[in-house]
């Protein structure tokens, strides 16, 4: 039998009321509970309990708290504990300690009855390189804005990729291949004659990678594969103005800097 289990709980409200019958079941799995203290903090003050009718009194009278600690002792050192708290690095945290009685089991099963759900290990964010790809029209236009921000994702330690720069084959086929050897795309989407790729919505449809739309607001946008993409509205020539909802949209997906 495991001399101590901890259990980590997402932080949540649970049942109070349902602690008057904790004693019964705290009994079948072999912790006789001889005495008992619940501490209620309502910063800046911390009230202790000897009894669970006087600590569900405050609960009904005062609400709930979002800090406590209640601790069931029976003998020879055995416990429980049901705390929550926030610690030195102000992550909140909701545990239930088990020593000297019970399995895991029981742990989980005692969650259950309280209402309350068990933590997980948060998936890990899968970490992006610094490189982008700009597509833009190859137009003077098109290509002065793509350098304004291509110059702006430099200063932030990007490695930017273009669509320019000869490569023999069709110019669809050689932007697809940079787009797809790029972490980020950005499609600066203007006005002018110089169609190719950006007319092949399912080209950017098909990315399986964050994509930035920043929309010339004369560009006309339909709704389609992307209908639903949200995008970046400017007013040419000066795409500067969607640099800050391009560093709010890097620092979503996890860019500090």
């Amino acid at each position: 039998m495991p001399k101590n289990i901890f259990l980590y709980c997402k932080p949540a409200s649970f049942n109070w009321f349902v602690l008057s019958e904790l004693q019964s079941r705290l009994l079948k799995i072999g912790l006789d509970v001889k005495s008992q203290r619940i501490e209620i903090s309502r910063y800046p003050t911390a009230i202790e309990y000897d009894s669970i009718a006087d600590a569900l009194l405050d609960v009904q009278v005062n609400g709930e708290p979002k800090r406590y600690h209640l601790s069931f002792y029976g003998e020879s050192n055995h416990s429980l504990h049901l705390i929550r708290l926030v610690n030195m690095s102000d992550e909140e945290i909701l545990s239930i300690n088990m020593t000297g009685i019970g399995s895991l089991e029981d742990v989980r099963s005692l969650a259950d009855f309280l209402g309350l759900t068990i933590d997980a290990i948060p998936e890990a964010r899968t970490k992006l390189e610094r490189t982008c790809f700009i597509a833009h029209r190859f137009d003077n236009e098109g290509s002065e804005m793509a350098d304004k921000l291509a110059r702006f994702l430099s200063l932030l330690d990007f490695n930017v990729s273009t669509g320019r720069g000869f490569a023999p084959g069709s110019v669809s086929v050689k932007v697809k291949s940079r787009m797809n050897q790029q972490a980020i795309v950005f499609a600066v989407l203007t006005l002018g004659e110089d169609n190719t790729w950006l007319t092949q919505e399912s080209t950017l449809a098909s990315l399986e990678k964050p994509l930035f739309l920043l929309k010339e607001k004369q560009y006309p946008f339909k709704p389609g594969l992307l209908g639903d993409h949200e995008f970046i509205p400017f007013t040419a020539p000066t795409i500067e103005t969607t640099f800050i909802p391009i560093l709010e949209g890097l620092r979503n997906l996890g860019f500090k800097n």
